[in-house]
Formats: structure tokens, sequence, C-alpha cells
């Protein structure tokens, strides 16, 4: 009887713990605003698999047209159930001439590769 109670229960189902490979940017939108030295970043992620997935960290990084980091941010997304979708917003300062911005969704609190502000004199260059 406590079995068919708690699957009566509204929430994740599918068993088990997912991973954040199952969390995909389905989409976004980038806004840098070069007279204030801003940029924002929008957009939509979504649990394709079945299963709950742990917390996680969604990193937006700004890159020159060369790849040097022109800004990084990071915002933390909770767990999400299978099919369940979850808007993020980051807003921070750009350091120069922008190209594109890559995101990247990581275990909460991991360090990534690059993960630090443009060094002092680096964010005047075009790329």
């Amino acid at each position: 009887m406590a079995a068919l109670c708690l699957a009566c229960v509204p929430g994740c189902r599918g068993g088990g713990a997912g991973t954040i490979d199952q969390l995909v940017v389905v989409q976004y939108r980038y806004n840098l605003d070069e007279e204030h030295e801003t940029a924002r970043v929008y957009g939509l992620v979504r649990n394709t698999g079945e299963k709950r997935t742990p917390p996680a960290d969604i990193i937006a990084t700004l890159r020159g047209r060369s790849g040097s980091m022109k800004g990084q941010d990071r915002t933390e997304l909770p767990p999400l159930c299978g099919g369940e979708e979850r808007a993020f917003s980051l807003e921070f300062t750009s350091h120069g001439k922008t190209d594109h911005v890559e995101i990247q969704i990581v275990t909460r609190g991991e360090a990534i590769a690059g993960e630090e502000q443009p060094a002092e004199g680096e964010g005047g260059d075009d790329g």
C-alpha cells in the first residue's frame, strides 16, 4: 500500500538518478552592451532524459575572434525531472569585442579549464 501511495505522489518518475549529460541548452540568445561593457545571456535548458538530474551549473563564456576569453559567469541549475525545462539568465562584464558565446553545463561547483577573468589589458583588442 505504501508503494502505491508513493507512486501517486507528484514529482520525478523514472527511478534512480540521471546525469548532467541529459541536460541540453535548447535555445539561447545574448545581448552585448558595448557602451556599458555588459553582456546578457538568456536561455532555456531541458532535461532530455527520463531521470532526475543532479544539481548543475550553467557557464557562459564570451570569446573573441581569436578564441581569447572576454568574460565569463555561471548560474546554478536545480535538479530537473525528465522532460522538464528551466529558463536561465546571466548578466556580467564584457572585456572587449566578442565574436561568440560558449555555454557549458557542468556538475555544481566544478571548475573548468580557463575559468578566470581576462588579464589586465587583454580587453582592448578585436579578437
